[in-house]
């Protein structure tokens, strides 16, 4: 997985946009309710794959990608619902470059991140 520098989160600024991105296959971890990695990074315009281990037992969570403009009502992507402990593979559309806020839908407000969608090297 391809992670940027910076912290990231939902609470403050958003993290920089100059990441570069190392292919389109991700991983993040949902443990304790948060995600780990805060800040992922890809490819634009590529079809990604994000595999979401889901380590937290009994607990239902998901990965969902804001629209460009930060909106969770109409997303760019929303996974399906897992309840751990439980791996999935999400296939997600191609992305145009931008930074695109994450969360899980059931944990709105403990289960953020941000994915950074860059040009290559």
């Amino acid at each position: 997985m391809a992670a940027c520098s910076g912290s990231g989160g939902s609470t403050g600024s958003p993290p920089p946009a100059h990441c570069v991105p190392k292919g389109p296959s991700l991983s993040v971890l949902g443990k304790n309710i948060t995600f780990t990695p805060k800040v992922l990074c890809a490819p634009a315009d590529q079809a990604l794959t994000i595999t979401f281990d889901n380590e937290d037992a009994a607990i239902a969570h998901n990965v969902t990608i804001a629209s460009r403009s930060g909106d969770f009502g109409d997303p760019s992507f929303r996974g399906q619902v897992t309840t751990g402990p439980n791996a999935t593979i999400y296939q997600v559309a191609a992305l145009p470059a931008g930074v695109y806020r994450l969360r899980c839908d059931i944990h709105p407000q403990q289960m953020t991140g941000y994915l950074v969608v860059a040009a290559g090297p």
